[in-house]
Formats: structure tokens, sequence, C-alpha cells
């Protein structure tokens, strides 16, 4: 059973949308992306206010594990879900959170179009979405202004899947290997 790790709703369980149209962020995935945000945004000190004042935007939430976590540690967060049955889920977790987690029913590519400025924006796309949908999400996201200017991106793909190819306006920062899940940071130029 999945549960926010730290926080304000630290312990509380997860629903996750039945079916396999999404694939939740593992525990240890999402501890270890937390605290690596936390000391990006100097606030390494009390978990509920580590993220106070970031905005955290969640794309393909799935659950909305990854933004119902950022809202616990003080970020406002935003989680976008196509799916029906994840955004429901996406609902009853913040019901049962207690946390303030802004639910945009749409499809990403839409919503990246009136996405502005947020920190840090979270993509953990269905493994099948290709480089090119991917890039040109990312790209939108930076030249709109829905990634601030010096916001941070994370991408979480399947290790065997090949490395995301990154606009020409943002570049790769680091990657680490989480088992079979890859994650890629970016920033804007």
């Amino acid at each position: 059973m999945s549960r926010i790790i730290a926080g304000r709703a630290a312990g509380v369980p997860l629903v996750m949308p039945k079916g396999d149209t999404t694939r939740p962020t593992s525990a240890r995935l999402r501890e270890s992306v937390f605290q690596m945000l936390a000391s990006w945004a100097g606030g390494e000190g009390d978990p509920s206010q580590s993220l106070k004042g970031i905005r955290f935007l969640d794309l393909y939430a799935g659950s909305g594990a990854m933004a119902l976590e950022a809202a616990s540690r003080g970020a406002q967060a935003v989680a976008v879900e196509s799916d029906r049955k994840a955004a429901d889920a996406i609902r009853k977790n913040t019901a049962k959170t207690k946390l303030d987690v802004k639910l945009e029913q749409s499809r990403v590519e839409d919503y990246v179009l009136r996405a502005r400025g947020f920190d840090v924006v979270w993509a953990d796309p269905p493994y099948a979405l290709g480089n090119d949908e991917l890039t040109r999400v990312m790209e939108t996201l930076a030249r709109n202004g829905g990634l601030v200017a010096d916001g941070l991106a994370i991408l979480e793909r399947a290790f065997k899947d090949s490395a995301p190819v990154w606009p020409e306006i943002m570049e790769q920062t680091r990657s680490r290997r989480y088992g079979d899940t890859a994650l890629y940071f970016a920033a804007i130029k």
C-alpha cells in the first residue's frame, strides 16, 4: 500500500487507480526525489515546510502521489491527469489527506499551453509515450513560462528506454538510476 511519506499528511494511505493505465512511483523513489528537492529548495528542516513557496506541477499524475507528497511538504501543487479513473483516485486522495492539490482533468498537451510559473515540473508519462511528444510538452513549458527560468524539470522513464531528447531551450543537468527506473533532470538554459 502506498502512503504519503513525510510532512503534514505523513502516513496517510493512498488510493491507487484500478487497472493498468498507471504505474505508481515507488515510495523509495518518491523519498529520494523529495529529499533532493528539499535540498534544492533550501528547505531541509521541518518536512511539512521543506517545499514552502514552491509551485509543483505533476504531469500524467496517476494517483496524484507526487503532487500530494509535494503539498504535504508545503508546496502549492497541481496534478494533471486525463484518465477518469485516475482523476477519481486523485480526488479521493486529496479528500483523505486534506491537502490542497488542484486537479486538472485534462490532456497534458492541452494543459501545458496555459500552465504558468511552476518551480518544479514532474513528468511520469506512460512509457509508450514517444520522445517527440514529450519534447514538445517540455518545450511548451519552457517557452511559455510554465517552468520558471530557474526551475527544475524531472522526468521519470524506464531505464531500458532511450534517454529523453530535451528541447533546444533546455539542458539535462543530471540523471539517476533507481532499479528499473531512470530520472532525468533538466533546466532552462
